[in-house]
Order: structure tokens, then sequence, then C-alpha cells
């Protein structure tokens, strides 16, 4: 993962696997029911509002089937799959 602390550069996470460098962006969304949240994704565009740090209570994983990359909350038990953590 490319990226300092101090920076104001976006996170770029490269991926081996495909050989691109993806970045992290977050999107405001209203379901019909009235629920409102943030979702986390990633792209291989860079551009405006990519984010500097990943989420506070939140670490990036890599899918061990499909290599791309996602974003969970911390803690969080799921299905038992063999997830990487990305540092």
């Amino acid at each position: 993962m490319k990226n300092s602390k101090t920076s104001n550069e976006p996170i770029a996470i490269r991926n081996e696997a495909y050989g691109y460098d993806y970045y992290l962006y977050e999107n405001n969304v209203t379901l019909k029911n009235g629920w409102t949240g943030k979702t986390y994704y990633f792209s291989k565009n860079k551009r405006k509002g990519a984010l500097t740090a990943i989420p506070e209570g939140y670490e990036v994983v890599e899918s061990p089937v499909s290599k791309m990359f996602f974003v969970r909350k911390k803690g969080v038990k799921g299905r038992k799959r063999n997830v990487r953590v990305i540092k």
C-alpha cells in the first residue's frame, strides 16, 4: 500500500494478480427504506475524492478467489474465508 500518514496523496493499493493500482473512495447512499450510510469501493481511476486514509475501524482485505480488494469493519466475523488483510 502506497501512502504515508502525513501525505495528502490518495491510498493506492497494488493488485499483484492484475498489475494495477486501486484507489479507495467512499459513497453516501440512501436506500428506499430511509437508511443512510457510507459504502467504500476501489477504482483503477485516480480522480478527485480518493481517500487519503483507511476509515477508522475498517480494514482492507483481499478476496482469495477474485484477488480484488474490499473494505470491512475490523473484528467482524463473517463467512470463514481465507481473506488476506492488507496492511
